[in-house]
């Protein structure tokens, strides 16, 4: 039992620090195998191991709902493995829950855990994504979206069902044509305001390729991050988490992350691995929500 105890306190530390798949998985396998086994537990120990087991479930459901990791990173292999191990969980904690043989507290432990697997249950999985996980992730450091989304009307058309965040993952370069950014220019020679006459806004296949008609601080910035990415673990994909906006007809306006997915794309044409998983949101467009939407057509 102390090894049993050892090991799940190990996942669920793991869990505390980034929403890995494999601690998720070794949480719900290895927690059906010990609910299975508390009838033969002392009462002390088989409290311990589900005080221990529903903090695990607790950081695997703020994982879910606070950051956007998993969602960003996990495979859909990791997916299927997860979604396959949550339901059989569930059903062992509610059993476990049943048992007269077992104490009160550990009873009320054991429903503890069930429930909490049923909000995982119930939590959407790729390509939905929870739009309170959007919001809690984008809404704040050190990704706030800087353009000036009105964050309170967007939040009223949620509450009118009117939001879906879904995910696209993109490992090269190819289908940002469609995607657009919030900078704006004049004949792809000078920059310009997105209120200017004649203003065009910039498409990412197009930044991709030249500096010509940015402004110097956008140039200085997209430098920055082509360099930061080249230090940065130069033998992993390169990695970037991408707020869009639905624009319809298959376009799209990043929201936040620009520079650095100008940057991402310039090294992806040097042969880069890149990885970029971008949370779409698709949501009735009005000037209101957003003054770029000046340049596109409104719902």
């Amino acid at each position: 039992m102390t090894e049993k105890l050892a090991g799940l306190a190990t996942h669920v530390e793991r869990l505390r620090i980034g929403t890995s798949s494999r601690s998720a998985l070794r949480v719900l396998s290895d927690g059906r195998t010990g609910l299975a086994l508390l009838p033969y537990m002392s009462p002390y120990p088989r409290r311990e191991y589900l005080h221990l087991l529903s903090e695990g479930l607790r950081q695997l459901h703020q994982g879910m709902t606070v950051t956007l990791d998993a969602y960003a990173k996990w495979e859909p292999g990791e997916w299927a493995g997860y979604a396959e191990a949550l339901r059989p969980f569930q059903r062992q904690a509610q059993h476990a829950a049943d048992l007269v043989s077992l104490d009160g507290d550990s009873r009320r432990l054991a429903e503890q855990a069930s429930l909490l697997a049923c909000r995982l249950i119930e939590l959407p999985r790729p390509p939905r994504i929870p739009y309170e996980a959007f919001r809690r992730f984008f809404r704040h450091e050190p990704h706030e979206i800087r353009v000036l989304l009105d964050w309170e009307r967007l939040d009223r058309h949620h509450e009118a069902g009117e939001v879906r965040v879904s995910l696209r993952m993109h490992r090269s370069d190819r289908g940002f044509h469609e995607v657009f950014a919030p900078w704006y220019h004049q004949d792809h020679t000078r920059p310009a305001d997105f209120g200017e006459p004649g203003a065009r806004p910039w498409r990412f296949s197009e930044l991709a390729a030249c500096d010509r008609g940015l402004s110097p601080t956008h140039q200085e910035k997209i430098r920055h991050f082509i360099g930061a990415y080249r230090d940065d673990e130069p033998s992993r994909p390169l990695h970037l988490s991408l707020a869009t906006l639905d624009l319809l007809s298959g376009r799209s306006l990043v929201l936040d992350g620009n520079h650095r997915l100008a940057a991402i794309l310039r090294l992806a044409r040097e042969s880069h691995e890149i990885r970029i998983s971008e949370f779409r949101i698709s949501v009735p467009l009005s000037r209101g929500l957003l003054p770029d939407l000046t340049h596109w057509p409104t719902t």
